[in-house]
C-alpha cells in the first residue's frame, strides 16, 4: 500500500514506479540533435515543426517494412485530434489529421503516461533487424517531455501495446487504407485493456 501511495504522489514526475523490461528512457533530445535518427537522418529538423507544445503524446516508428512515421494526439478545441507525419517513398512528408472521441483520447493518454513512467535503463543494446520497427514514445507531462524507446518488445508487453495503439491511430488518420477504422478502434481498445 505504501508503494502505491508513493507512486500516486509522484504522478506528475517522470519517475518510474515499476520497471518495464522492454522500454528504456530515450535520453536523446527530440530536437536539435545532430545524431543520425530517422526520416532520412533528419529526424529533428523534419519533425520540429510538427511535434510542438500542443502535441500531448506521440510515437515515432522507424525501420521495419513501411516508411517511417510519427503519430500522436494533438490538443484541439474541446479535446484532441490524431495527427500523423510520415515519410513518402521519395523525400517528402505525408500528413493527416483526424478526429478522435475525447473519452478514447483520454484513455490513451492515461495508458501512455503509465507505460512511459515504467521505463528503465537496459543493459543490452538494440540490434538492427531489417523488418523490426524501432519505437520512440513521447509524452508531454506537466513536468516536461518524457521519452522512452523499445525495439524488441514481446507481443503482450506494455511497449508492444503502445505500438498497437500507434498503429491503430495511424489507420484512423489515414482513413482506413490498410485496416478498416472499426477494426483499428477495436485493436486500440484491446491494447488499452492489455496494459498493466
Amino acid at each position: 500500500m505504501k508503494r502505491v501511495l508513493v507512486c500516486l504522489a509522484l504522478i506528475i514526475l517522470p519517475v518510474p514506479c515499476i520497471g518495464q523490461a522492454h522500454l528504456e528512457p530515450d535520453g536523446a533530445p527530440l530536437f536539435g540533435s545532430t545524431r543520425s535518427r530517422m526520416f532520412g537522418m533528419e529526424y529533428g529538423r523534419k519533425l520540429k515543426g510538427e511535434i510542438g507544445g500542443d502535441v500531448r503524446i506521440f510515437a515515432v516508428i522507424e525501420g521495419g517494412l513501411v516508411p517511417d512515421f510519427s503519430v500522436g494526439l494533438r490538443k484541439a478545441k474541446g479535446g484532441y485530434r490524431i495527427i500523423m507525419v510520415g515519410e513518402t517513398r521519395g523525400d517528402g512528408l505525408e500528413r493527416c489529421q483526424a478526429p478522435v472521441a475525447n473519452d478514447l483520447a483520454l484513455d490513451i493518454i492515461i495508458a501512455w503516461d503509465k507505460v512511459l513512467r515504467q521505463a528503465h535503463k537496459r543493459a543490452d543494446r538494440p540490434q538492427g533487424v531489417a523488418d523490426a520497427p524501432f519505437y520512440h514514445f513521447g509524452s508531454l507531462l506537466p513536468s516536461g517531455l518524457v521519452m522512452g524507446r523499445a525495439w524488441d518488445a514481446p507481443p503482450n508487453s506494455n511497449p508492444a501495446h503502445l505500438g498497437q495503439i500507434a498503429g491503430g491511430l495511424l489507420q484512423i488518420c489515414s482513413g482506413g487504407r490498410v485496416q478498416p477504422i472499426r477494426e483499428a478502434l477495436a485493436e486500440i481498445r484491446a491494447a488499452l485493456k492489455g496494459i498493466h
